[in-house]
C-alpha cells in the first residue's frame, strides 16, 4: 500500500532458495513448484514466509502499474554474515581447535549434501544486473551453478587452515535438503 501511495515505479522483493524446499530438478529453474511440505516444522517457516511474500508481490501489484522483480539468492557468503550459516559455522568449528593439527568436527548430515555458494560481491553484481537489465515482473535466481559437497568444503577449509579433519556425522535436521543448486541462465 505504501508503494502505491508513494507512486514508486518498480519494486524488488528478496525471496530465498528456501522457497523451493525439495525441488524436482537440480539445477533448479525459477519455474519450480514452491511448497511447504510440513507446516508444523518450524525450520520451514522462513521458506514459507518467502512464498507468502512472492504471492503478495505478484498479486498485490498485479493491476497497479508497479513493475516488480523477485530475487531468490542461493547461499550467499562473505564478511559480516553472522555465524548461522554453513561456511562461518564450519570455519568457527575448525578454528576453535587452534593448536591441534588433527581434529574432529560434527556436522549435520553425511557431508555428501551439496550447495552452490556465491560470494557477496558477485551476488551484489548479479542483483545490480537484474535490477538494471532484467525483465520486469519476473523471478531471478541469484547464485552460481557450481555445486560443492559439505565434505569437500570442509577439506578445502582444512587445507587453508592447515588442519587434517575427520567428520562426525549427525542426522540432518527435519526438513533439510540434500542438494541446492540454481539454474542461473536468466542472469546471462
Amino acid at each position: 500500500e505504501e508503494s502505491i501511495r508513494a507512486k514508486i515505479k518498480s519494486f524488488i522483493f528478496f525471496s530465498s532458495s528456501e522457497a523451493y524446499q525439495k525441488p524436482h530438478k537440480i539445477p533448479t529453474k525459477e519455474t519450480e513448484e514452491l511448497k511447504i511440505p510440513d507446516v508444523f516444522n518450524p525450520r520451514l517457516s522462513y521458506g514459507g514466509s518467502k512464498i507468502i511474500g512472492e504471492l503478495l508481490t505478484v498479486n498485490y501489484l498485479r493491476n497497479t502499474g508497479i513493475k516488480y522483480k523477485i530475487l531468490r539468492p542461493h547461499n550467499v557468503y562473505g564478511p559480516d554474515m553472522g555465524r548461522d550459516h554453513v561456511m562461518p559455522e564450519l570455519i568457527r568449528k575448525i578454528k576453535m581447535k587452534k593448536k591441534e593439527k588433527k581434529i574432529k568436527i560434527e556436522i549435520f548430515g553425511s557431508g555428501n549434501e551439496s550447495r552452490s555458494y556465491i560470494y557477496i560481491l558477485d551476488a551484489v553484481n548479479a542483483i545490480i544486473r537484474v535490477v538494471n537489465k532484467g525483465i520486469d515482473n519476473q523471478i531471478y535466481n541469484i547464485g552460481t551453478n557450481y555445486e560443492i559437497t559439505t565434505k569437500k568444503l570442509i577439506l578445502i577449509i582444512g587445507k587453508i587452515l592447515n588442519k587434517k579433519i575427520s567428520i562426525i556425522s549427525k542426522p540432518l535436521h527435519r526438513g533439510s535438503v540434500s542438494r541446492r543448486c540454481p539454474n542461473v541462465k536468466k542472469l546471462t
